[in-house]
């Protein structure tokens, strides 16, 4: 028991060290000298992360950033950030390809999402509202063929006709919901 406490103690330590604020303008590296993390929060700043190979992670552009003051910060509003920023996010794959990207307004998803296969091919494709999927959605193979297309009325409640189509683009379910997310009417297609 002692052990696993002194160990916890350690690694707690060691993410202390070696963090980068999410508030002042600075920069970190891998051991290898590669960056690690490049920090410039202000409005019109940014923050990039990197892998230990040099390759661009993640990039958050900032149009506008105001730290949340610590009596006002509540992590079941806020989540992991204890920052309110609008602007636009992009996450890479590890051979540089783009992974997902989309705006951010008030710290949350909004607007049109895209993801990405780690080949440059489309994944899926929908719309954000307060950080929610909300409105038209589309999902694709990895060859970029339509897979599925529907619309969500909030993060998994799934409204109104949605299509299923096989690997050559035929149509082969529909699936209807009501406005509670019920399925009302489920229908496979021969083909």
């Amino acid at each position: 028991m002692k052990k696993l406490i002194i160990i916890l103690l350690i690694l707690g330590l060691s993410g202390c060290f070696g963090s980068v604020s999410r508030h002042k303008a600075e920069k970190t590296y891998y051991l290898n000298g590669q960056l690690k993390v490049d920090n410039n929060p202000k409005d019109g700043g940014w923050r990039r992360t990197y892998f230990d190979n040099g390759q661009l992670e993640t990039e958050y552009l900032y149009e506008s950033y105001k730290p949340i003051p610590e009596d006002l910060f509540n992590w079941t509003i806020y989540g992991d950030t204890d920052v309110l920023y609008d602007g636009y996010f992009k996450s890479y794959h590890r051979n540089g390809k783009l992974a997902q990207e989309g705006p951010i307004k008030a710290s949350r998803r909004v607007g049109l999402w895209k993801q990405y296969y780690n080949n440059g091919a489309i994944q899926e494709e929908g719309y954000y509202k307060g950080g929610v999927k909300h409105g038209a959605w589309k999902e694709y193979y990895e060859s970029g063929q339509l897979h599925r297309e529907g619309k969500y009325k909030n993060m998994f409640e799934k409204e109104g006709l949605w299509k299923e189509y096989n690997k050559t683009g035929q149509l082969i379910k529909e699936v209807l919901f009501d406005k509670t997310g019920k399925i009302q009417k489920e229908v496979q297609l021969n083909n």
